[in-house]
């Protein structure tokens, strides 16, 4: 799929947990301040294993009817940056900016620091609308997406719509709905949602884009707001015990230091250091361009290739013979 057909393309599509995309598009995005590592526990040992300072949490689940909620929220002071969720797909994106926008010591580049200045005087539903009328947003969160998802995002979306019509019609003639249908439906099909976790001025922040408001989870200091957030997620956990979930770390890419420190060691000359920094910087670039690969991959487009050499297959005649030979074993 080329760029101008992921511009045109208006909707999102379901965003992987797979820290390789996210990379992939806060790199596109035009920020490499950022570096996001998959979380497979809070314990210290986890932690230790991340690079520092860690700018906030995404965690995902498996969202329910029955999904935790809390009336534990206040309205969004004005240095924190919170958006809702205003289309269905974006939730990803939507955790991921609520968390870069209210990081710290960190360039975001031209395109994301101007939707910043934009976005900051309005309230969180405003900041919303403006993410999903973001071309330039939408479209490289869109460029992880193979030619595939986006026809069958917008084949459900056509099926729900339909189903919607079909079911105020029937309302309308009988006045009774029917919940238990529409009930069975919608639990054929898992939805997973993003939400954030993030220090802002001492406060740790629950950010859910479903939510109005952000909740507040307590006071803490720079280096012990994880512990504040994992009571939380914790909880989250043991809420949706049987279900799928992830948690991804939005780190500070150690790229800067590293290059810092390089050039430190070449002036005092300490070889055996240089060398090791070289290392480290040769490894993370190699973990930005797996990331970007990962993408240029799924853009790749077989469907022409496919349609040739099916097209083959009929002219020589053997797509009939299996046709046949497949009817025939039925």
């Amino acid at each position: 799929m080329t760029g101008s057909e992921r511009s045109e393309y208006k909707g999102w599509v379901e965003l992987e947990s797979e820290p390789g995309f996210f990379n992939a598009i806060l790199h596109q995005l035009g920020t490499q301040d950022f570096k996001v590592q998959e979380l497979f526990g809070l314990d210290e040992f986890a932690l230790n294993l991340l690079p520092m300072p860690v700018h906030g949490l995404i965690y995902l689940y498996q969202y329910n009817d029955e999904s935790l909620t809390s009336d534990d929220r206040h309205d969004c002071p004005g240095d924190l940056w919170f958006a809702n969720q205003t289309t269905t797909n974006s939730c990803a994106t939507v955790a991921m900016m609520n968390i870069v926008m209210n990081a710290e010591d960190t360039t975001l580049g031209s395109e994301l620091q101007a939707f910043k200045e934009a976005t900051v005087p309005l309230p969180p539903p405003h900041r919303g609308f403006m993410l999903d009328k973001n071309d330039f947003i939408r479209s490289i969160h869109n460029s992880v997406a193979r030619r595939s998802a986006l026809v069958s995002e917008d084949l459900l979306l056509e099926n729900k719509f339909e189903a919607a019509e079909q079911l105020s019609r029937t309302q309308s003639r009988k006045r009774v709905a029917r919940p238990s249908r529409i009930r069975k439906r919608a639990d054929t099909e898992q939805a997973f949602h993003y939400i954030a976790y993030v220090p802002v001025k001492g406060q740790v922040w629950e950010l859910d884009g479903f939510e109005m408001q952000p909740r507040c989870l307590g006071s803490s200091g720079t280096d012990n707001w994880i512990g504040v957030a994992s009571t939380a997620i914790q909880e989250r956990m043991m809420n949706n015990e049987d279900l799928s979930c992830s948690l991804l770390a939005v780190c500070q890419s150690p790229l800067r230091k590293i290059l810092h420190q390089f050039e430190s060691s070449r002036e005092s000359e300490e070889d055996g250091k240089h060398v090791r920094l070289a290392a480290e910087h040769v490894a993370e670039l190699a973990s930005c361009e797996e990331g970007l690969d990962m993408m240029r991959e799924r853009q790749k487009d077989y469907s022409p290739a496919v349609h040739r050499w099916v097209q083959i297959l009929a002219d020589k005649g053997v797509l009939r013979d299996l046709i046949a030979d497949t009817a025939g074993g039925k």
